[in-house]
């Protein structure tokens, strides 16, 4: 499973630059993605925890599902990237204002 790090400060699940969930989803469209702007991670969540008495811990190592079909780290619909970096402005309103830093281009 890859290390996440992620700089959506403003996301509900992001602990210090990482991650409390245990798997996060990377959506690329299908073959329609072909650079990073196209990518995003669907999980983002911008509200606050509902659930106050569940403890969140933050994931270094998350597993990672993407269906950005031209990456080259995925491989049926699991990344396998040594590291991936989410990323997005603090003032993210919805998941498409995020993308993943880590897609690469490489098939056609």
């Amino acid at each position: 499973m890859p290390k996440l790090r992620c700089t959506v400060t403003n996301c509900s699940y992001n602990k210090e630059d990482y991650c409390s969930l245990n798997y996060i989803e990377i959506d690329g469209n299908g073959k329609q993605a072909t650079n990073v702007e196209d990518t995003c991670c669907a999980n983002f969540d911008s509200t606050e925890y509902t659930l106050s008495n569940q403890e969140h811990m933050a994931q270094a190592v998350v597993d990672i599902k993407c269906t950005a079909d031209n990456c080259i780290f995925n491989h049926h619909t699991e990344c396998h990237a040594e590291e991936v970096g989410v990323a997005g402005a603090s003032t993210c309103t919805c998941s498409h204002d995020t993308q993943c830093g880590t897609f690469r281009c490489g098939r056609s």
